[in-house]
């Protein structure tokens, strides 16, 4: 082998091997130096999640809930009381529900705290088809005689009333087609004089009225209404 051709071998091989090192050199650099204010972006990024997950709004505290899963069908649920009224107690309707008997008068059923002043109280409601009838959510519940309710009257109409003394005063309804074969979402807030109904996140009743300024809920229902409540909830 001639002196010229070895010479250049060898200048090849060490030109490959500073090669190498200079692209490993360079991957170890890029990997664990990042470029400059990097860092600080992202600790800047990092704060301002923080910030936002504790400027995020609480959800209001549950003051009572019951989906009735924990009572025996045909027994009446435990923490609610009957004021009046024939009940059916807690039925399989896909879930545990409690239902109001036909062939009774009014129907009250009790349950919360009497001390509850501002509050919005939910439900999921199922009416029967009679055209006669009527079911809803009560809220400050004073006795069957005092109270504020939201509900379907006839299954043709979604209504905001106020019983006091035992007489009906009508505050605020909408006309519209109910059907009878589902749950329907029922909400009822009473804040200061405020109140408002809620049908099915759709309908939006509302009212001042400042008969009750505390009370408890209770589930309202006509003679021959076997309409039936579930999945009960209250917020402060």
């Amino acid at each position: 082998m001639s002196g010229h051709l070895w010479a250049g071998r060898m200048v090849f091989a060490v030109s490959g091997v500073l090669l190498a090192f200079s692209v490993f050199f360079a991957f170890q650099w890029s990997a664990v130096a990042p470029p400059p204010g990097a860092n600080a972006r992202l600790a800047g990024v990092a704060g301002v999640a923080r910030e936002s997950a504790a400027a995020a709004p609480a959800s209001p505290p549950a003051l009572f809930h019951d989906d009735f899963e924990r009572d025996p069908i045909g027994v009446m649920p435990a923490g609610w009381t009957v004021d009046d009224g024939r009940w059916d107690g807690v039925v399989e309707d896909g879930s545990h529900a409690v239902r109001h008997a036909t062939g009774q008068s009014y129907g009250h059923l009790v349950a919360g705290s009497a001390d509850w002043t501002d509050y919005a109280v939910s439900a999921r409601l199922r009416l029967t088809p009679l055209s006669t009838g009527f079911a809803g959510l009560a809220a400050r519940y004073q006795d069957r005689d005092d109270y504020y309710a939201c509900g379907v009257y006839y299954a043709s109409a979604v209504r905001l009333w106020r019983v006091r003394a035992g007489v009906m005063t009508l505050l605020d309804a909408r006309r519209m087609d109910v059907a009878t074969n589902g749950f329907h979402d029922v909400r009822l807030v009473v804040k200061g004089g405020s109140l408002s109904c809620e049908f099915d996140a759709t309908v939006a009743l509302t009212a001042t009225d400042r008969s009750f300024a505390n009370g408890r809920i209770a589930f309202v229902a006509s003679g021959d209404e076997a309409a039936e409540l579930d999945d009960v909830v209250v917020t402060g």
